[in-house]
């Protein structure tokens, strides 16, 4: 995070808002994956990604697969 031009304005790339909102998830919903494949933060990263592309859920895990 950097401080833009404007002192009250700070800039994020999308990988801190992707970061922020998982850690965000993960602490307001007791969601826990006990797979051998995929973790909780898995599951979320998928969940936000579909959110941000305007895709179902399946269509984002498929890409990230």
């Amino acid at each position: 995070m950097h401080q833009s031009r404007h002192q009250d304005t700070i800039e994020l790339t999308s990988d801190q808002v992707r970061t922020m909102s998982v850690e965000t998830l993960i602490k307001h919903f007791n969601l826990v994956v006990k797979g051998y494949k995929f973790t909780t933060e898995d599951i979320w990263n998928v969940v936000v990604a579909a959110s941000a592309q305007g895709q179902a859920i399946e269509s984002a895990a498929n890409l990230s697969a």
